[in-house]
């Protein structure tokens, strides 16, 4: 396997281990992904630069019940200590009546390798897909 192959492989399955913290609403689990000095980029949001910021809108969002019901990866390219993971998503989340709201929506996250592991770098979507 050819070393972009495998660094592919390799940040496909921390994809997967992030979705799962992020399903599971571990908004702790979700922030260490992230770099400790980060662009978060949210519709509606002030721009967040901090893993702590981070950690602090997961434990909201996923306290709001927000849940991804279908990720779509459309690629997963690396290049040196940078990558990116280009996807689209179905998500749901509570709409105050006693059921649920579908949202649709694409994301780009950039992702730095860093000593350790694969570590997010900026993370921004938009919604409706």
């Amino acid at each position: 396997m050819k070393e972009s192959e495998q660094s592919i492989e390799e940040l496909r399955i921390i994809c997967e281990r992030a979705l799962e913290r992020f399903n599971a609403a571990d908004h702790d689990g979700v922030s260490t992904f992230y770099t400790l000095e980060t662009q978060f980029m949210a519709p509606g949001f002030n721009r967040i630069t901090t893993r702590e910021g981070v950690r602090k809108f997961w434990r909201n969002t996923f306290g709001a019940g927000y849940r991804f019901e279908k990720v779509e990866t459309i690629e997963i390219r690396t290049g040196g200590t940078m990558a990116f993971w280009l996807f689209n998503w179905i998500m749901t989340n509570p709409d105050g009546k006693g059921g649920k709201v579908t949202q649709t929506g694409k994301n780009v996250i950039i992702w730095e390798k860093t000593a350790d592991s694969w570590l997010i770098k900026l993370d921004s979507w938009n919604s409706p897909s």
